[in-house]
């Protein structure tokens, strides 16, 4: 199906790829896609729905950027899908992406922990699995004052887990007291936690909502003298590999989530096959190790120190090129050069193919998409990619908005796995990136951060060149004004110089202007500058610099390889204006009048003797005008 192979095609939408449980389903998934040969693309915004709190998301615009992945997927490639539909923040994009499948006929499998949602889910049991671990430490080890620490008040795996702790309570006659109940925001603040319980009353143990905050809260209650789990026990959730090789070792609940993730394909696969099939669950196990007191199963053979190690030094050169990715858009003098400087940073994480796609209208100077807070969101008609070839230069392709990719980047990769993640700064989407293969987990919390850095770099970027192509440019005409035109001199000297064409300097001034202002007003004075701004555009070209030097005045830059034909393009201007000003019923007429001098390359010596040269001539011209004589323009 994609690039010409008649393989089968599937897409994961997924949020916050970087959490591990998420990873590891993900790494199930692609083992099944790559035993029976299917191509896969993953739609991965950057941060999950449960990464933050409610109020967190209250920016519009940050909602948007992240969803906005979702709207790339082109359901006419697919075969199937798989929705992570607990990580997306949107529930609009949730039900779009469901409503989809359904319009294109596209099974697909909700990966989540509520049942009978959509027609085929498979569900992750994790409430059963902290009741599981209550009541081991109520059963086995006697334990009645157990405190939680649960992430967010409102996220659904706090709710789902504190219900179970409750539940494990009241199944042993144990009250539950809301005063042993704490929300630690699934990171440091469990701290924070610990500390007011231990206020209160020091209980039996602490019950953590993940693994992440029985790490933090143990490594507090041991600095300050507690022995553990003598005086206190701490357990956790999730079986993440930090809470194995800690000391003392994590006591806490754990899914296979790869052999989750191997379920869920089997599921998907027997549903494009054309069968049916019921919703699959998944139950978390009980992993006792030391931190409730018991002997614990065998820590794995795993060098703790020497891991941290690595991830130290890997965390410290991802941060030295984070740096230099700060000041990327200060340095780049165009866009090539900022996505070069980019593309040779990305190369830290070693993914085999790496591209931005970006929307083409950034790079049309006549534009302003930042900063007039347009809030452009979507694929645009057309799109550019950015990406390195083998020898490390830039190439850059267009890209067909449905295929999402340039088939001439990726029509002799070998990976099955392409990744799709959005590229968007402040109120506008940029484009997005896509990169293979997808895995990577060691990477994929660094890559959310550099990939958000990069984004604000894109954007800081283009506000620069918006904000500098206003600085060059007169607002009411859209030319260049007098500080445009030094720069426009300035670049042309180089060209100038190589050349052995002709340079040709063209001055014009608005006829009659002051009288139009005095008697029709202003407005009528602005009309009649813009109409010959126009006009001046069109028959000249948009390629040639044309300049608003004041208020009735323009000048307009000719570099040409033979003499141009000035006159002729003049008077079609006063054709032009003769023509409107015939049809356009205004009591006053739009006319001008205009010079101009031409000098071999070889010959010119600088702009101001050429326009010096022009504007003699120019008020040779006026004088007759203002006796009602019109004759052409002369050359000096």
């Amino acid at each position: 199906m994609l690039l010409g192979l008649k393989k089968k095609t599937i897409a994961i939408c997924v949020a916050g790829y970087n959490w591990e449980c998420e990873v590891k389903i993900v790494r199930g998934i692609l083992r099944g896609c790559k035993e029976k040969d299917v191509d896969v693309q993953i739609f991965s915004s950057l941060m999950s729905k449960g990464d933050y709190p409610r109020e967190a998301f209250a920016n519009k615009n940050f909602i948007r950027g992240e969803d906005e992945i979702y709207n790339l997927i082109n359901y006419e490639l697919l075969d199937g899908i798989f929705l992570f539909r607990g990580s997306i923040y949107s529930e609009d994009t949730v039900q779009k992406i469901a409503e989809n499948c359904k319009k294109y006929n596209i099974p697909f499998v909700s990966i989540h922990n509520r049942a009978g949602e959509f027609p085929h889910n498979l569900v992750i049991e994790d409430n059963q699995g902290l009741e599981l671990l209550v009541e081991h430490l109520i059963r086995d080890h006697g334990m009645r004052r157990i405190d939680f620490i649960g992430g967010y008040p409102d996220n659904k795996e706090t709710i789902v887990r504190l219900n179970a702790y409750k539940k494990a309570l009241q199944k042993y006659n144990i009250p539950v007291e809301e005063r042993r109940i704490e929300y630690g925001h699934f990171w440091k603040q469990s701290v924070e936690c610990a500390k007011k319980l231990i206020q209160i009353d020091m209980p039996d143990a602490f019950v953590c909502a993940n693994d992440t905050m029985a790490i933090m809260v143990s490594d507090y209650l041991k600095n300050q003298g507690y022995v553990l789990p003598t005086d206190v026990v701490v357990t956790g959730f999730d079986g993440i590999a930090d809470a194995e090789v800690y000391t003392p070792s994590i006591t806490t609940v754990r899914v296979d989530f790869e052999d989750a993730g191997v379920k869920a394909f089997e599921q998907l696969w027997a549903l494009m096959s054309g069968h049916e099939v019921e919703d699959v669950h998944v139950y978390p196990q009980l992993v006792i190790h030391e931190s409730c007191g018991c002997k614990g199963i065998k820590k794995r053979d795993f060098n703790y120190i020497d891991s941290k190690y690595v991830e130290r030094y890997i965390s410290e050169t991802f941060h030295k090129n984070l740096i230099k990715t700060d000041v990327y858009f200060y340095d780049s003098k165009n866009p090539d050069e900022l996505f070069m400087h980019l593309l040779n940073e990305v190369k830290f994480f070693k993914f085999d193919t790496f591209s931005f796609c970006i929307n083409a209208e950034l790079n049309d100077e006549n534009q302003t998409c930042f900063l007039e807070n347009n809030g452009k969101y979507g694929i645009s008609e057309k799109l550019i990619s950015y990406t390195l070839d083998k020898k490390g230069n830039l190439v850059k392709y267009d890209v067909n908005p449905k295929k999402l990719y340039s088939e001439k980047q990726f029509s002799t990769k070998t990976d099955h796995v392409m990744s799709f993640s959005p590229l968007y700064y402040k109120s506008n989407y940029i484009g997005y990136v896509v990169y293979s293969p997808a895995d990577g987990e060691l990477f994929r919390d660094f890559f959310a951060l550099w990939l958000i850095n990069a984004s604000n770099a894109i954007g800081s970027f283009y506000i620069k060149e918006e904000l500098e192509n206003i600085s060059y440019h007169d607002y009411m005409t859209g030319l260049y004004n007098r500080r445009g035109m030094s720069k426009i001199f300035k670049d042309s000297l180089k060209e100038i110089e190589n050349s052995s064409g002709y340079v040709t300097m063209v001055c014009v001034d608005v006829d009659n202007l002051k009288t139009i202002n005095d008697t029709f007003g202003h407005d009528a004075g602005d009309e009649t500058i813009i109409k010959i701004a126009k006009v001046l555009q069109t028959v000249f070209g948009q390629e040639t610099p044309c300049f608003r030097t004041g208020g009735d005045e323009f000048c307009l830059l000719l570099l040409t390889a033979k003499e141009a034909p000035v006159e002729k393009l003049l008077a079609q201007v006063e054709s032009e204006l003769d023509e409107f000003n015939k049809n356009s019923g205004l009591p006053y007429k739009m006319e001008c009048s205009s010079s101009y001098c031409s000098v071999k390359a070889a010959d010119f010596k600088d702009f101001d003797m050429l326009r010096k040269c022009a504007d003699i001539e120019l008020y040779k011209v006026k004088d007759i005008h203002h006796k009602n004589q019109r004759p052409l323009p002369k050359q000096h």
